[in-house]
């Protein structure tokens, strides 16, 4: 089965969704946006077979006045 990871960052957390070849969500996890917490995010992405990663990114866009 191929399966894939898409990834929402957020400063404190990486939120990821396992999907199936056909888009459906398997499971959910959070990991902290920690070494460790990448380090457990590489390790979950292994064990389930995963592909490919798809990761969001939003950057910050700092306001001046």
């Amino acid at each position: 089965m191929m399966a894939v990871i898409g990834i929402n960052s957020h400063k404190d957390t990486l939120a990821a969704c396992l999907a199936d070849w056909a888009g459906r969500a398997v499971a959910h996890r959070s990991f902290d946006n920690t070494s460790e917490g990448c380090a457990g995010l590489v390790a979950w992405a292994r064990s389930a077979g995963v592909e490919r990663v798809g990761i969001e990114g939003c950057p910050v866009i700092p306001f001046h006045q």
